[in-house]
């Protein structure tokens, strides 16, 4: 841009625009999103791609093991669809998760050839486990616990889906999998399967105030959205690139991972609704300060400005934002501060219009 072109100053439609086109992707996961069409339609393309009748037994392959897998994956994707029709939203947090686990297991199954030989390893250990408390009791000996057990294969856990997404990855199978597990199976844990202090936490309303039942810190709908980004994804996996249905996998996935809300934001959007009740006033003086910052940056005393008093004023006006949702933390404020200058500085084909 030349030295002598100034910019339109930008107005607060303008930045009411900008503001909708940032935050869309961070809402677009609680606005409603029906398609039982095509759901029906993947379901049915994915269902061809189980062939079995019978299970082999010692004949059996890895890839028939991702059958088994991506079987499972359909009973789970309709087990959470109708766990959210019913508000059951626990239920639905919880056998979303485990829909992560069965597509990591079939995704493992696809690349690891011994896959059957260490499920029925795994199998023997649950076995094993489901039967100990009965020897111990004396009502069933040991000895035919063993013979038992041996009849499936030598115990030995199944490796945990970290340990499982390391042997993927050697194999240079999909990244996706990786991507499921840090973003959405770990934090699930974390908040719903196990006990730990962030699902504690759950029970601390506004103000501190204890109670009885555990916010739901996540959005409603991402449950069933993520089933169904892990049934298109274990199928456009397991149908490979040259499958007439791998488009329909793929787009699949890419319109559910969209309305998938990612924990976090969950649990901030949770907050944000229970305890922030802004005033229409504060909110537009919030914009009308943006809009006045964004107009003087753009101006050539702005850059003669030292760094520090930059993030002087941007932090001001952030304090202005940040009160709107009872925020006050001022280190918090000036670390966001240094990045809207440095977005400020970096804008020099007027991106913010």
């Amino acid at each position: 841009m030349d030295e002598g072109s100034a910019k339109r100053p930008l107005s607060r439609v303008g930045l009411a625009k900008r503001f909708i086109q940032v935050v869309w992707p961070l809402m677009r996961p609680y606005v409603p999103c029906y398609d039982p069409f095509e759901r029906r339609r993947v379901r049915r393309a994915a269902r061809t791609l189980v062939t079995l009748r019978r299970w082999p037994g010692d004949e059996a392959t890895s890839r028939d093991a991702a059958q088994l897998a991506l079987l499972h994956l359909l009973e789970l994707q309709h087990r959470v669809r109708v766990s959210s029709v019913l508000r059951q939203y626990e239920a639905a947090a919880l056998l979303a998760r485990t829909a992560i686990d069965t597509c990591i297991v079939g995704i493992w199954c696809l690349v690891e050839p011994g896959a059957v030989q260490r499920l029925n390893a795994d199998a023997a250990r649950s076995l094993t486990n489901l039967l100990v408390p009965f020897a111990k009791s004396m009502l069933l000996p040991a000895d035919a616990i063993r013979i038992a057990v041996a009849q499936i294969g030598e115990p030995k856990g199944l490796r945990s889906p970290q340990q499982q997404l390391d042997e993927i990855q050697k194999a240079n199978g999909p990244p996706g999998a990786r991507i499921l597990y840090e973003l959405w199976y770990r934090p699930l844990s974390a908040f719903f399967a196990h006990g730990t202090g962030g699902a504690l936490l759950r029970h601390m309303g506004v103000n501190d105030e204890i109670t009885d039942h555990a916010h739901f810190a996540w959005a409603r709908r991402s449950p069933a959205h993520l089933a169904d980004v892990c049934v298109g994804f274990l199928s456009a996996v397991f149908a490979g690139p040259d499958h007439p249905n791998y488009a329909l996998f793929s787009k699949y996935i890419d319109v559910h991972d969209g309305r998938s809300a990612r924990l976090i934001g969950g649990i901030a959007v949770s907050h944000a609704v229970r305890t922030v009740r802004p005033k229409l006033s504060t909110v537009a003086h919030a914009f009308d300060a943006l809009v006045e910052l964004i107009n003087t940056s753009q101006c050539g005393e702005w850059k003669a400005l030292p760094e520090d008093e930059k993030v002087q004023r941007a932090a001001r006006v952030l304090t202005t934002w940040f009160s709107v949702i009872h925020v006050h933390t001022q280190d918090a404020i000036r670390a966001f501060a240094g990045h809207l200058v440095a977005e400020l500085a970096s804008d020099t084909d007027g991106a913010l219009q």
